[in-house]
């Protein structure tokens, strides 16, 4: 209610409201660039590796295969709010500090034990601040592709 008043305040003729009405018409169009924008530069890191990502079932669960292959293996990277990768039954979110520094041994399953919100990225809806893929998005290219290299 708050951000209502506030962008109310700020809209002080119907000229105004429309262009802030386009606006948000927009912004699922605008996050789901954002997403293909990275799923499509994990694909990139994938084929450097051998591997490449499947079409998304449901526009949520991609499935990393070998890109040689017929064959297909049981790793995921998936959404339904938060980013994860899976393997079977075991399944991780992506953290944010994967964002940061290399990873450099697998990660515990969290199907073992809870994680906090903090260490879960909002890839749906894009929300949170520091939202590490929005971060990543804005950064100059070098930097994405070293990000997303360690991803």
């Amino acid at each position: 209610m708050c951000n209502a008043d506030k962008i109310l305040t700020s809209i002080d003729d119907e000229g105004k409201f429309a262009v802030a009405c386009a606006f948000a018409d927009s912004m699922g169009e605008v996050k789901q660039k954002i997403r293909d924008a990275f799923f499509n530069a994990i694909d990139d890191q994938l084929i450097i590796r051998g591997y490449m990502l499947s079409d998304p079932t449901k526009g949520k669960n991609y499935e990393i295969k070998p890109k040689d292959s017929a064959g297909s293996l049981e790793y995921y990277i998936a959404y339904d709010t938060n980013l994860y990768c899976q393997k079977g039954d075991k399944w991780w979110y992506i953290k944010p500090k994967w964002f940061e520094k290399e990873v450099k041994r697998a990660p515990e399953s969290d199907t073992e034990k809870g994680t906090s919100a903090e260490n879960k990225i909002d890839i749906a809806g894009l929300y949170g601040k520091d939202n590490p893929v929005v971060n990543w998005y804005f950064m100059k290219q070098d930097d994405q592709e070293k990000v997303i290299e360690q991803v």
